[in-house]
């Protein structure tokens, strides 16, 4: 059976967050400041059609598109959902999907030159760049030995400059949408979404938690990553708790979560393809049309 969106030239956006250190969580910022920082430090590099000190909600500053966020824990198969999401997009309808794996983004962080660096060797030390590059054992070392160090200044350095470096990913797309005078999704992988606060400047049109058993997350850690069980038993439990982990139904109940979806079987895609057009699965007024996908 195929699909198809109706709106022709919609383009779909999946992006793959992956932490360069797993704690690391972006700085709580006011939404004006973080706005204007996000998109005017890109300003010359990428310009957005609108005017940031305007702007009330990251959102806005991207009218044609729909933004969803997709956390979960580790061995919870989000990275696989959103993988399948982009593959049957690609596969059974007439959308463009495009995976940004923002690891990558996370390197680029420490590219040589980057105000990362500077931030870096400001807080932490001289020796911790050499030849204008972080040490990362050097920093590494750091960080880890002290847990409020790596709690605070490490998210409050790199996250920002990560974050900054997504939306002037997200402009790219927007500006391209423009061009095409069509609309598009943008789907945000990050396990840390709701610790790190990143909906704070209501970027998110919707935020879906990925979920799995222990037993199964266990399971997919052995066979697939090649982990200990004991190994993968101290991951899961190391990130218990983390918003949207243990207390999944309470993040659910107050909508920061606006769906939970079980990744257990074979049944994924059509899970994920009736929350796309489901408004529960929305925040209020913002799900796309109902007549999104047609036989």
């Amino acid at each position: 059976m195929k699909y198809k969106f109706l709106q022709a030239g919609v383009a779909i956006i999946i992006i793959h967050l992956v932490p360069f250190i797993n704690c690391f969580a972006p700085t709580r910022t006011t939404p004006t400041k973080l706005i204007y920082t996000a998109i005017m430090d890109k300003k010359s590099d990428h310009t957005l059609n609108c005017n940031p000190s305007k702007v009330e909600s990251e959102s806005e500053a991207f009218p044609s598109l729909k933004i969803l966020g997709v956390c979960g824990s580790i061995g919870s198969g989000k990275s696989y959902a959103c993988s399948l999401l982009a593959s049957n997009l690609n596969k059974l309808t007439d959308i463009t999907a495009h995976h940004i794996d923002t690891d990558s983004l996370a390197h680029g962080v420490y590219a040589p030159g980057s105000k990362a660096i500077d931030d870096i060797k400001d807080e932490f030390g001289q020796h911790v760049v050499v030849d204008g590059e972080v040490d990362r054992k050097a920093l590494g070392a750091i960080v880890f030995s002290d847990r409020s160090e790596m709690e605070v200044n490490s998210k409050r350095l790199v996250w920002p400059h990560v974050k900054s470096l997504l939306i002037g990913k997200i402009e790219e797309i927007y500006k391209s949408v423009q061009e095409n005078e069509s609309s598009g999704i943008v789907i945000v992988e990050a396990a840390v979404l709701l610790d790190a606060d990143w909906d704070s400047n209501d970027l998110f049109d919707a935020i879906w938690l990925v979920r799995a058993s222990n037993e199964t997350s266990i399971k997919r850690l052995v066979d697939k990553r090649g982990m200990e069980e004991t190994d993968a038993i101290k991951r899961i439990e190391a990130q218990l708790k983390r918003r949207g982990i243990e207390n999944w139904e309470e993040e659910l109940e107050k909508r920061a979560v606006t769906a939970a979806i079980l990744n257990e079987g074979s049944d994924l895609w059509e899970r994920m393809k009736e929350n796309l057009v489901d408004p529960v699965s929305w925040k209020d007024d913002r799900c796309p049309p109902q007549e999104l996908l047609e036989e």
